[in-house]
C-alpha cells in the first residue's frame, strides 16, 4: 500500500554522478511511491551510497505501491517499494516478487476527533459515531485489526470512505465525528482548530501489535541471476538509514528540495520533520522476528476478511539473507 503523504515532484534521480570511467557501474531502476516513504532511496541516490556500491540507480516515481509492484512483476524495474499490505497481496497472488529488506518501519495513521469529542480517547467511545477513513489502504487494514483485537466490529461505527486529502475540508464542515488520517493532513486539521489527536500512531501500533514494515522487493530472477546487485542495493539503503538518523537537518533540507515549488516555499521545517520522523523509524533493513510476525498476522486477518484468497508462503516470498547481511551498515 503505500499511501501518498506529501506532494513530491515526479522526477528520476540517478546515483551515478561524475564517476571515473574505470569505475564501471551496474545500472538498475527502482520504482518508488510519490510519497515521503521515498526519502531513504532518494537519500541513498543523492548522497552517493549506491555509487559506493558500484550501482547507477534510477528512481522512478509512481503513484503508489500497487503501481510499483506491477512494474516489478512486469520486469520493467529491478526493485520496488511497497507497504506491507500490498506486499502481502502480491505474495498471495503468487507474483514473482520477493521481499528482501525493510525501507523503514512504523505506522502513521492517527485518529483525529472533532473538538467536541476531544475527551474521547478510546475506540469504544466512538461506537455509533461517524468515522472517516480511506478504505483499501494499509491504515484501513490496521484500523480493522485494532477493532478486532478490542472486541469491536466495523458495524459498531458509521464508517465513511474518504480520501485522506479531503479530510481537512470534511472536518471543517463539522459533518463527521472523527477521521483516521496521516501527515500532513492530520496536523492541518489540528492546526485549523477543527480537531484534536486522540489516538496517536504509536498507540495504534501497540493496540494492533504491529511494526508496520515498509518493504523493498525485487524480482525472483534478480536473486537467481544478480544476487550481488540486490545485496549492494540494500547495502546502500542501510547506509541511507544511518544518514537519515544522524543528519536530521540535512535530510529535511534535501526533502524540501524534492517538493513542488508551491509546497517547498510554504511548509515549515517542523511539518517536514514530522512527516519524515513522526512515525517512521530507520533502524533496520533486516526482517526482525516482530516484522515477520506482523506480516503473518496481517495476512491471516486479510484472508479472514476475504481480501486475499490465502495466506502466502512467506518462506518463498521473503529472502532474509540480504537484509541480514546489510544490517551492520545501519549502525544498529
Amino acid at each position: 500500500m503505500m499511501i501518498q503523504r506529501s506532494a513530491f515532484m515526479l522526477f528520476g534521480i540517478c546515483a551515478a554522478l561524475a564517476v571515473s570511467p574505470a569505475a564501471a557501474q551496474d545500472k538498475v531502476t527502482v520504482a518508488s511511491a510519490t510519497a515521503v516513504t521515498a526519502v531513504p532511496v532518494l537519500i541513498a541516490a543523492e548522497k552517493g551510497f549506491f555509487r559506493q556500491e558500484g550501482l547507477a540507480v534510477e528512481v522512478k516515481r509512481l503513484a503508489g505501491g500497487n503501481e510499483t509492484i506491477n512494474a516489478l512483476a512486469a520486469n520493467t524495474v529491478e526493485f520496488a517499494e511497497s507497504s506491507h499490505a500490498q506486499f502481502i497481496s502480491a505474495a498471495a497472488k503468487g507474483l514473482p516478487t520477493v521481499g528482501i529488506s525493510l525501507v523503514s518501519r512504523g505506522f502513521f495513521g492517527k485518529m483525529i476527533a472533532a473538538t467536541r469529542h476531544a475527551s474521547l480517547t478510546e475506540l469504544k467511545d466512538y461506537k455509533g459515531k461517524r468515522i472517516g477513513i480511506q478504505a483499501g489502504t494499509g491504515v484501513y487494514t490496521v484500523f480493522l485489526m485494532t477493532l478486532e483485537k478490542q472486541g469491536l466490529d466495523a458495524k459498531d461505527f458509521v464508517i465513511t470512505n474518504m480520501r485522506v486529502n479531503d479530510m481537512p475540508a470534511v472536518m471543517q464542515s463539522d459533518q463527521i465525528d472523527a477521521v483516521v488520517a496521516w501527515e500532513p493532513q492530520a496536523k492541518r486539521i489540528v492546526e485549523s482548530g477543527r480537531g484534536k489527536e486522540v489516538i496517536a500512531a504509536q498507540r495504534f501500533e501497540q493496540m494492533a501489535d504491529i511494526t508496520y514494515p515498509f518493504i523493498l522487493l525485487t524480482h525472483e530472477r534478480i536473486l537467481k541471476e544478480r544476487r550481488d546487485v540486490a545485496q549492494r542495493y540494500v547495502n546502500g539503503m542501510a547506509r541511507a538509514q544511518k544518514y537519515i538518523r544522524d543528519n536530521r537537518k540535512e535530510t529535511i533540507a534535501f526533502y524540501r528540495s524534492t517538493l513542488s515549488p508551491d509546497v517547498r516555499t510554504t511548509v515549515p521545517d517542523a511539518e517536514l520533520e514530522d512527516q519524515i520522523y513522526g512515525a517512521s523509524r530507520y533502524d533496520r533493513v533486516e526482517f526482525a522476528a516482530l516484522d515477520l510476525a506482523d506480516l503473518k498476522r496481517t495476512a491471516e486477518f486479510l484472508a479472514s476478511q476475504k481480501t486475499i484468497d490465502k495466506v502466502p508462503d512467506f518462506d518463498r516470498a521473503i529472502d532474509l539473507s540480504v537484509g541480514r547481511a546489510a544490517q551492520p551498515l545501519t549502525g544498529n
